[in-house]
């Protein structure tokens, strides 16, 4: 997404979100961290007042501000989405991270090395995530 023009999609996801969410704490829009900084720019080409560089908080990989314009929205970049123009929209508390752990029995070693006087354990577990209710999910719907 251009810098010229994320506000107006990030204001039509608002617009076009679910009444049932717009009132919650974690709403959240995420998207690469390249699209973050074209976020930023656009703020700053705006001269908004109510933007402060300091509310940017980089957490390794990650960078997160609040919405300026409203107070329970977050923006993130994050590196998942790197490389794409996709950006969605809503409550954080719904993603959900599972994994296979009753296989974990059968994946799991330990072993202690003598060579090196360590105590060593190997575990191969699979992981995946999902949203819990994706109607309350917007999306630009851009690759």
């Amino acid at each position: 997404m251009a810098a010229a023009n994320i506000l107006t999609t990030m204001d039509a996801m608002i617009q076009s979100s679910s009444a049932d969410v717009a009132d919650r704490e974690d709403l959240t829009f995420f998207m690469s961290v390249s699209n973050f900084r074209n976020y930023i720019t656009a703020l700053r080409s705006a001269n908004n007042f109510y933007f402060d560089p300091g509310s940017v908080t980089n957490r390794k990989n990650l960078y997160e501000m609040a919405y300026p314009f409203s107070p329970n929205i977050k923006v993130v970049g994050t590196v998942g989405l790197q490389g794409t123009n996709r950006c969605v929209l809503g409550p954080a508390k719904q993603i959900v991270v599972g994994t296979d752990l009753l296989s974990d029995f059968s994946e799991f070693q330990l072993w202690y090395d003598i060579n090196t006087d360590t105590l060593r354990h190997r575990i191969a577990t699979k992981m995946g995530q999902n949203i819990a209710y994706p109607e309350f999910w917007v999306s630009n719907d851009l690759a």
